[in-house]
């Protein structure tokens, strides 16, 4: 039953790549200076990431309940990378290699890169960027750090939490 459901999981997500708008670009964040400043704030890319949360919902939500399941984010997360892979599986395994990773977080960067810098002068300056890294702080404030509100990596924490037995 349980390879049942994952291919199931399989073709609903490569039919949700073939029908809908690309989720792969969806992801992404469209950044917009919409009150003409030069620069695109924290506000912004907040609003910005909201409107792209609630088309996430209106694209995955197959129940309707204005909530994404854990079957409905396994849906949408399984129809990005299939897009993902369409997109940057350059020698055609259907799988990323790592120089395939790099090339598609260099494209990632160079489109964020491209919405930040709102003057097109081909440079992001410190203006340009501070909104950026002002929701990348407050985000990960909230969220404890990369890695969690100890910090370090995964063995760390384990090896920490052993020294202070």
């Amino acid at each position: 039953m349980k390879n049942l459901n994952k291919t199931n999981t399989t073709i609903a997500a490569a039919l949700t790549v073939l029908i809908s708008a690309p989720a792969w670009a969806m992801s992404q964040v469209t950044l917009t200076d919409t009150n003409n400043d030069g620069i695109i704030s924290a506000d912004e890319i907040t609003q910005a990431r909201e409107a792209r949360k609630a088309a996430a919902v209106i694209e995955f939500d197959t129940n309707g309940d204005g909530e994404l399941s854990r079957d409905e984010r396994k849906v949408m997360k399984e129809t990005r990378k299939t897009t993902k892979i369409a997109q940057y599986d350059t020698d055609g395994d259907g799988k990323l290699s790592r120089a395939e990773k790099v090339t598609a977080k260099e494209a990632r960067q160079a489109a964020l890169n491209t919405q930040l810098d709102v003057n097109q002068d081909g440079e992001v300056s410190d203006a340009e960027r501070a909104g950026f890294e002002q929701v990348r702080e407050e985000r990960g404030e909230r969220k404890g750090g990369k890695h969690g509100k100890k910090g370090g990596k995964k063995g760390d924490r384990q090896n920490q939490s052993t020294n202070d037995q």
